[in-house]
């Protein structure tokens, strides 16, 4: 082959923001670096672009011709004049067609009906012998197109002709000679720099509807549109800027709390997991490619059809349909590859020549586009893919390009030889006689010959910025959610890995042409998984070892939720062992979590006001690296520890264990470390024993008893609690006069529910909790060691949650979280954990219910909220740490509170014992 397969990875440059643009930046130095890539280095531009809620969208107003446009809508709304909708069979051109029908016929009644091409036969734009039959059947009076007519004069004068009025909606490029259309509605007629420039089809005919209705006094049905609207622009990679990225946003809000049937009905048919959130991924990978299929395949009229419907019978039924075109498209675009590489491999044009082209009668016409994409990542340069038509004599050919090669410049000078043709830099499309297929061909290699480069022939990679395993976590994610909704132009990041080695690779899929991989960091040992689709059937596996570098990985992180945990994992884009493949990167540090203020309470409340923890959340201090540690000098008292957390009977061990010690005469004082319920606990209700206790005991503190058994049931929170719980340790040794302490170190509840739930999950507690403190212990405050005890979780976490819980609505602007200083009575010893603190809510009754529902229209706010982010975070470094807690060797447990903690968390000047660990 003439060119290696081989890519570059090129690191974006690593731009250091400034003090400014970091606290714009959520104070999170990566987040604005990733911000300072994507062009966004103003502080206005930042807020803009992370506080969706406050962008201000604009208006079709904006366009010239509207208001000519508008008279004319209205007055054949008004009249009941036959109005037809001409758009085209592409994403875009469904959507939009269903935007318009939706506004036009279904919200505003008017006397309107839709028309989309046949992609075989009749091709793009608006068609004259179509357009003939329909003013003649129908009596049209008015034709408004959709994604679609900006090049068609001649059509648009014979429409005039007939005395039938156009306004055109498109916004593909202008040519030379505008139509003679009644209006011209397209972005492309403003300046590029305009918020509109960039809109797609279907978002320039949600623009119109949403101004119509609002001449009609119906602005809040343009909401019923947004999710068209958002389909539209994602699948047809427009640039996700300005408007188009708020318009998307609405889009996805609207689509997780109330989803048309057709949607529905084509996620179900899918397979998709309909608990999960819609994200631009889902529009452009699962929505996207059913409704194209249809209009590939049959006719896109059928994917308008779905779209509008009210029936869960056509629902069904149409979404099946989509589901089986999909599946055969699949199937088609699959053999249509296997033959063309055949072909191409055979004739050694490869071998010789920087293009690929191939043609065939065997292949639908709908799917060589698809075809040429395939073919252009496989072999690394512009692929022509053409279907014949031998009763015509005419080919038919798809074409698309690498980076850096203007097919449109490219093929201008060849367009004598084309019949019919057209596209842009990265895709165009073109007919010949079939007479003049090695003419035409011998001219396509000699132009791309000339043109490209072999460096342009290597797929390249651009990376953000160079991770290590440590820094992919929840975090992270919550960090990466700030992009979104990332598309074209906007894309989510990409990233660079070493230092890592490969474990473990499979392959995956019925035809096992995906692979999986685990990666293990080579300082850390963390474990991470990710997936490279379409890796091939035939490809080697890469070899496995847990000793051999992986030199160069380039990857995106997403979530991957399964049984209802979910974790980071890899989507690869490029996996070499061959060190020049990585470029020159310095591992960043630490990636702190997005640290922002939490509110104060109105300020009509005379109590203290709610306050930030004394560290920001997302700085509490990191677990010591998972690496051996000395043992401490020993001392004359030893603490033996047994790490039960890998047994897998130790459910039964502690039976027996608490049957010796409810006897009459137990053989020794035991204590247990439990927080929240005790519904996970195997063994027998022994609230002698618990320390410090659960919902009815948290309020007992320390047991005065030291013990000579420490049962660590559960796994601590955090550090700090870990540190307590060692300094425990400490006072029972000093307190044991000689004899030693035994600690069996368990985290048992964890075998029976996951480490990581949604943190809505949490949040739901948190409220249970606060409402049933509030009608057991009216106008009393709550000790915060008791929320933390009885949630099992951190005053960080605590604190978040109560932010989260005055934001979201119907709590917002009703919710008063105020904090008192209690009486020590009242706390009791529970108090160390949270000093003394207490928490009181002010709260009217007759507050609507609250919904903890991601898919909630207030949830789905309240998650874009920086409050969000910040109770995300602390939740996060709490499964960080009892992750670490259940794998880390018991030095490392050790290290982390070598040092005493404050008397507030330790108990009163609890004295500092040396501990060795058997």
């Amino acid at each position: 082959m003439l060119q290696p397969n081989e890519p570059v990875i090129r690191l974006k440059a690593q731009q250091s923001p400034t003090p400014e643009q970091v606290q714009a930046a959520c104070d999170s130095p990566v987040l604005a670096q990733l911000l300072l890539q994507r062009g966004l280095a103003n502080v206005d531009d930042i807020h803009r672009f992370l506080q969706l809620d406050d962008y201000t969208p604009t208006g079709v107003e904006a366009l010239p011709d509207w208001p000519k446009s508008l008279e004319r809508l209205a007055r054949a709304i008004d009249t009941q004049e036959p109005i037809l909708i001409f758009g085209d069979f592409d994403v875009d051109g469904i959507t939009g067609t269903t935007i318009l029908y939706q506004c036009l016929k279904l919200q505003l009644g008017a006397n309107v009906t839709y028309y989309i091409p046949h992609r075989h036969t009749e091709g793009h734009g608006l068609n004259t012998a179509a357009l003939l039959k329909l003013v003649s059947s129908r009596q049209l009076k008015l034709v408004i197109s959709t994604d679609t007519g900006i090049t068609n004069y001649d059509e648009v004068h014979l429409l005039n002709s007939f005395g039938v009025d156009c306004i055109i909606t498109d916004h593909h490029d202008l040519p030379e000679s505008l139509p003679p259309a009644l209006g011209i509605l397209n972005p492309k007629l403003l300046d590029g720099e305009h918020p509109l420039y960039p809109l797609s089809g279907a978002g320039v005919a949600y623009k119109v509807c949403q101004a119509l209705l609002a001449h009609y006094g119906k602005a809040e049905l343009a909401d019923e549109l947004l999710d068209l609207a958002a389909i539209g622009t994602v699948v047809d990679m427009v640039p996700l800027v300005a408007d188009n990225r708020h318009l998307v946003w609405q889009g996805l809000k609207r689509l997780g709390k109330n989803r048309r049937l057709g949607l529905k009905a084509l996620l179900e048919s899918a397979g998709t997991d309909m608990d999960a959130p819609i994200t631009t991924t889902t529009l452009g990978f699962v929505i996207g490619p059913r409704l194209n299929a249809v209009g590939r395949i049959s006719h896109a009229s059928e994917a308008v059809e779905l779209l509008i419907t009210d029936s869960f019978e056509v629902a069904q039924t149409a979404a099946a349909r989509l589901e089986q075109m999909n599946r055969q498209r699949k199937t088609m675009v699959e053999e249509a590859v296997v033959q063309a590489t055949a072909h191409l491999t055979a004739s050694g044009d490869l071998s010789v020549h920087k293009a690929a082209v191939v043609c065939s009668p065997a292949w639908n016409n709908g799917i060589v586009g698809l075809v040429a994409s395939d073919l252009v990542g496989r072999f690394n340069r512009p692929a022509f893919v053409g279907t014949v038509e031998p009763e015509e004599g005419v080919i038919k050919f798809s074409a698309r390009s690498i980076d850096g090669f203007d097919l449109h410049a490219a093929l201008a000078p060849l367009a004598d030889m084309f019949l019919r043709w057209g596209g842009h830099a990265g895709a165009a499309g073109f007919s010949i006689k079939q007479t003049d297929l090695a003419k035409v061909k011998e001219a396509l290699f000699a132009v791309c010959d000339a043109k490209i480069s072999p460096a342009q022939m290597r797929p390249v990679f651009y990376a953000d910025m160079a991770l290590c395993p440590d820094q992919i976590n929840e975090g992270f994610l919550a960090l990466q959610d700030m992009l979104e909704p990332t598309g074209m132009d906007n894309p989510s990041p990409v990233f660079v890995m070493s230092d890592v080695a490969l474990s473990a690779a499979r392959r995956m899929g019925s035809d096992e042409k995906h692979l999986q991989i685990t990666v293990q960091g080579a300082q850390s040992g963390r474990y991470l998984k990710g997936v490279y689709w379409n890796w091939g059937a035939d490809t080697p596996l890469p070899a496995s070892s847990s000793s051999t570098p992986m030199a160069a990985m380039a990857f995106s992180v997403q979530r991957n939720t399964f049984n209802g945990k979910t974790t980071p994992q890899l989507m690869l884009k490029h996996l070499s062992a061959n060190q020049s493949a990585l470029p020159d990167t310095v591992p960043l540090p630490d990636i702190p979590l997005p640290a922002v203020p939490l509110p104060d309470v109105s300020a009509s409340t005379k109590a203290a006001p709610l306050t930030r923890p004394s560290a920001p959340v997302g700085q509490v201090e990191p677990m010591a690296p998972m690496a051996p540690m000395a043992p401490a000098e020993p001392s004359d008292s030893v603490v033996t520890w047994i790490d039960h957390r890998q047994h897998p009977h130790s459910d039964g061990l502690f039976s027996q264990m608490m049957q010796a010690c409810q006897a009459p005469s137990p053989p020794s004082r035991w204590a247990i470390y439990c927080q929240g319920s005790q519904h996970y606990l195997p063994f027998a209700t022994l609230a002698d024993w618990v320390w410090p206790g659960t919902d009815a005991l948290a309020e007992a503190g320390w047991p005065e008893a030291l013990p000579l058994e420490l049962i660590l049931w559960d796994l601590p929170p955090g550090p700090a609690q870990w540190q307590a719980v060692l300094a425990y340790a400490r006072q029972a040794i000093e307190g044991a006069e000689g004899m030693p302490l035994t600690v069996h170190l368990v985290g048992g509840k964890y075998r029976h529910i996951p480490l990581v739930r949604p943190a809505t999950t949490y949040l739901d507690g948190l409220w249970r909790l606060l409402m049933r403190c509030r009608s057991t212990r009216p106008n009393q405050p709550v000790p915060l060691g008791y929320l933390t005890h009885a949630l099992a979780t951190t005053p960080d976490v605590v604190w978040g949650g109560l932010a989260c819980l005055e934001r979201l609505d119907p709590l917002a602007g009703v919710l008063q979280v105020i904090t008192e200083t209690a009486d020590v009575d009242d706390v009791g010893e529970a108090g160390e954990a949270g000093g003394a603190e207490a928490i009181r809510i002010v709260l009217p009754d007759g507050v609507a219910p609250v919904v903890f529902d991601e898919t909630d229209s207030a949830m789905a706010a309240l998650m874009r909220c920086p409050a969000w982010q910040q109770f995300n975070g602390a939740l996060g470094q709490v499964h960080r740490f009892r992750q670490q807690m259940m794998t880390a060797p018991l030095s490392v447990l050790e290290s982390v509170g070598a040092e005493s903690h404050p008397a507030s968390l330790c108990g009163p000047d609890a004295a500092t014992a040396a501990v060795r660990f058997a």
